[in-house]
């Protein structure tokens, strides 16, 4: 199993201030699509990883 992170802490974090930016990221960025949808949640590590590889400097 895997640790998960809600969206809400995700946007925390980031400083994302909504939702659609998550949506977008995901759609356009790379960033990790949802692994359970309420409340949205992600594997952690993944997260991570997106963010240490480059984050949205990455190319999808």
């Amino acid at each position: 199993m895997y640790d998960l992170i809600e969206e809400k802490e995700i946007m925390q974090k980031f400083g994302i201030k909504s939702r659609t930016t998550i949506y977008n990221l995901t759609k356009n960025k790379g960033f990790p699509a949802a692994v359970l949808n309420y409340p949205k949640r992600y594997n952690k590590k993944a997260v991570i990883d997106w963010f240490n590889n480059g984050g949205i400097n990455q190319r999808a």
